[in-house]
C-alpha cells in the first residue's frame, strides 16, 4: 500500500524541482530586461536629448553669423533731422565708452567678464576730436548667454559694430563657451568747458 504522505513529499519536492528549473530557464530572460530598462534605455533617451540639443545649437549658430554679417554692416543710424552724435558716446575721456558696454554686458545672466580693454584707437576721418576705438572683451557664458549678447548690442542706443567675434568650448565635456569679442564705435571728446565742436 503506498504511504499517502510519501506520495504528497514526492509531489511537492518535483514541483520545487520544476519551479527552479523554470526559473534558472528564465533567468537570462529576466536580466535582459533590467539591463534593458537600467542601462539601454537611458543610454538612448541620453543620445535623443543630446541630438535634439545638437540640431538646436546648430540652427541657433547659423542665426547668430547671420545677424553679425547683418550688424557688421549696419551703419551708423542717423538721419538729417536727428542730432548726428545721437548715436555717438560723448565725454571728457575714451574710457566712458568702455564703461558703459560693460555696464551692459553686466546685466546678462550667466555671463562673465573675464577681461575688457581698449585695444586700438584712432581719428575718424578728418574729425580731430571723433575717435574711432575697438575694445576688446573675453568673455565665459552658454549658447544662450551668447544669443542675448548679440541682443544686447543690436538694439543698444549707440552705434555698435562687432569686428571680431569667436567662440569655443572650454572643454569638450562642458556647455561653457569661451567668447572673444572685439566692438568698434565712436566717441566724440568734449572739453571740459564743453565748447568743443567738430
Amino acid at each position: 500500500m503506498i504511504n499517502l504522505q510519501d506520495f504528497k513529499r514526492k509531489v511537492l519536492k518535483r514541483k520545487r524541482s520544476d519551479i527552479y528549473k523554470i526559473i534558472w530557464l528564465l533567468l537570462p530572460f529576466f536580466i535582459s530586461i533590467l539591463i534593458f530598462f537600467q542601462y539601454l534605455v537611458p543610454t538612448w533617451q541620453k543620445h535623443k536629448r543630446y541630438q535634439e540639443i545638437l540640431k538646436t545649437k546648430q540652427k541657433l549658430i547659423i542665426q547668430y553669423k547671420n545677424k553679425i554679417e547683418s550688424l557688421k554692416k549696419e551703419p551708423l543710424k542717423k538721419t538729417e533731422t536727428e542730432n548726428p552724435f545721437k548715436y555717438v558716446f560723448t565725454g571728457i575721456d575714451p574710457y566712458v565708452t568702455l564703461s558703459e558696454i560693460q555696464k551692459v554686458l553686466e546685466n546678462i545672466e550667466n555671463l562673465k567678464i573675464r577681461s575688457f580693454r581698449i585695444v586700438n584707437q584712432k581719428p575718424f576721418k578728418d574729425k580731430k576730436n571723433i575717435k574711432k576705438i575697438e575694445i576688446h572683451f573675453e568673455l565665459e557664458g552658454d549658447i544662450k548667454t551668447l544669443a542675448e549678447i548679440l541682443e544686447e548690442i543690436e538694439k543698444y542706443q549707440k552705434a555698435l559694430i562687432i569686428k571680431h567675434l569667436t567662440v569655443s568650448k572650454i572643454n569638450r565635456y562642458s556647455n561653457t563657451l569661451r567668447i572673444s569679442l572685439r566692438i568698434e564705435t565712436l566717441f566724440l571728446l568734449k572739453q571740459s568747458s564743453d565748447n568743443s565742436r567738430v
